[in-house]
C-alpha cells in the first residue's frame, strides 16, 4: 500500500471516530436549555484546542455536523444563536424541533425575498423559479 493511501485511510478513520465523539457529546446535551458551545463542542469532538475563531476555527465542525444531520443515518442536530445559551443541541421534545425548524424557514423566506429583488422578482415568482429549477436538476 502506498504511503498516501495508508494516509486517506487514517484520515477517514479518524473522521468516523470524530462522528461517534460527536454523537456521544450531543446524548449530553438534550433540550436547547443545556446546549453546548462550538468551542468546548470542537475540543470534545477532535481532541484538539479550539482556536478561537468562529468562522474559520468551527469549520471542520460544522461540516462534521451536516454529514451527521444529512447523511444516512441522520441524526437531527439544532443550533441554538440565542444569547442565554448559544450551542448545538439535540431537540428534547417536537415542539423544540418544530421551533428550530420554523426559525429556518424564516431564515429561508428572508433569503429568497432578498435574493428575489436582486433579480427584480417578487419572493413568490422567484420562489416558482427556483422550484422549477429543483424539479429539472431532479428529473
Amino acid at each position: 500500500m502506498t504511503e498516501r493511501k495508508l494516509k486517506k485511510m487514517e484520515q477517514e478513520l479518524d473522521w468516523e471516530q470524530a462522528k461517534s465523539r460527536l454523537l456521544l457529546a450531543m446524548t449530553r446535551h438534550i433540550g436547547k436549555a443545556r446546549a453546548i458551545g462550538a468551542g468546548e463542542l470542537f475540543e470534545q469532538v477532535f481532541l484538539r484546542p479550539y482556536e478561537g475563531n468562529k468562522m474559520t476555527g468551527c469549520r471542520e465542525l460544522r461540516k462534521l455536523i451536516e454529514e451527521v444531520k444529512y447523511g444516512p443515518e441522520a441524526v437531527f442536530i439544532a443550533a441554538s444563536c440565542c444569547n442565554i445559551r448559544p450551542g448545538y443541541y439535540l431537540p428534547s421534545s417536537d415542539s423544540e424541533r418544530r421551533e428550530y425548524l420554523a426559525r429556518k424557514e424564516r431564515q429561508l423566506k428572508k433569503a429568497i425575498g432578498r435574493l428575489g429583488r436582486l433579480n427584480n422578482k417578487n419572493a413568490a415568482d422567484y420562489a416558482g423559479q427556483l422550484a422549477l429549477e429543483m424539479q429539472e436538476t431532479e428529473a
